[in-house]
């Protein structure tokens, strides 16, 4: 059973508020664990992320100095057959593209443009303002499922 993380008046987990002053915040108001000028546990002897480190071959880079994962060399699981990241990948139909555009979902001008019309009429037939409605808009342009 996952243990419930506690919440603080901000809305953050109690232990990384700044303004509660958590324990797990040091007192240059970084996350004690990634502070480079406190020492953490997640930085190594060359001020880089431990697990990022190429200098330290850190468990995520490669021997090309790349993420691991991302490696077209070392053929990592986020590349596809063609070479490409596979979720942004045209030809495997990947899950970061609108299905209507083939563009990146999160890059795609004419999903967002829809959304946010759709956004503003339900707004207004709500009463809220259009502003607030557009504030948060994504590419709803649902993946397409690749055989």
């Amino acid at each position: 059973m996952k243990r419930k993380r506690v919440k603080c008046e901000h809305g953050r987990r109690l232990d990384y508020c700044k303004d509660c002053g958590g324990s797990g915040v040091c007192e240059h108001g970084r996350q004690r664990n990634k502070c480079k000028d406190c020492g953490g546990s997640s930085v190594c002897e060359h001020g880089r992320h431990r697990y990022n480190c190429k200098d330290c071959c850190g468990g995520g880079m490669c021997e090309h100095g790349r993420r691991r994962s991302q490696c077209v060399d070392c053929g990592g699981v986020s590349i596809c057959q063609h070479g490409r990241q596979r979720r942004f990948c045209k030809d495997c139909c990947g899950s970061g593209l609108c299905q209507q555009h083939l563009r990146r979902r999160d890059r795609c001008t004419k999903c967002k443009a829809a959304a946010a019309l759709a956004a503003v009429l339900a707004a207004l037939v709500e009463g809220e303002t259009a502003a607030a409605a557009v504030e948060s808009i994504e590419c709803t342009a649902e993946p397409c499922v690749s055989t």
